[in-house]
């Protein structure tokens, strides 16, 4: 199947996880790093909401469907950025919102996407985000997703987060470094303690 903007999409998947809700999420392990004390509750919940829209959007677009009634009018630019970005550098969408468990860990997770970028051999992970700031916890955050990901049978060799742009601009791509420190948040804590990417 082909998108809109022909992007190949491709069925292959692993298995179905069995029992993942008995597992915490990784953005639920995550969370006690996040301090969001000094933004109002209502900003915080429009920010959720719209970060949940823009993700439905962007999958439902892979995914051959209509993607345009999940928006607000001033969330469609985030959209636009999303399929500016895929549509020059990605070449396969692997996996999308794909539930993905380690059970020896114990946490689950939904990677927005797994994907092969153009000229890449390997695959990668990616993560769409709508704040105008990066977060210390996108770093463990995507290192987390990376590790589902070959735990259930991907090649992934990079991680990216993807910051999109209101205005439908160009998104900004951050590489992660999958392999490195921001992995260690996700290790149980009694064996690895608390990464430096996570310290104040």
């Amino acid at each position: 199947m082909k998108t809109n903007n022909q992007v190949r999409v491709t069925s292959q998947s692993p298995l179905p996880n069995i029992r993942s809700m008995q597992r915490p999420s990784v953005t639920t392990v995550l969370s006690p790093f996040t301090d969001f004390s000094d933004i109002r509750p209502d900003i915080l919940a429009a920010a959720a909401e719209r970060g949940s829209r823009v993700h439905a959007a962007c999958a439902a677009h892979v995914n051959g469907l209509w993607a345009d009634c999940f928006l607000l009018q001033e969330e469609k630019g985030y959209f636009k950025s999303s399929l500016d970005w895929s549509s020059r550098v990605v070449s396969e969408f692997r996996a999308v919102e794909m539930e993905l468990a380690d059970g020896k860990l114990g946490y689950m997770g939904h990677p927005d996407a797994i994907v092969k970028m153009s000229g890449d051999t390997g695959l990668t992970v990616i993560d769409y985000k709508t704040p105008i700031t990066a977060s210390k916890t996108w770093l463990p955050q995507i290192a987390a997703y990376a590790h589902l990901a070959r735990t259930n049978g991907y090649d992934v060799k990079r991680g990216l987060a993807v910051r999109l742009k209101k205005t439908g601009g160009s998104p900004i791509s951050t590489e992660i470094d999958i392999d490195g420190e921001p992995w260690m948040a996700m290790r149980p804590w009694r064996l690895s303690g608390l990464p430096d990417c996570l310290k104040n």
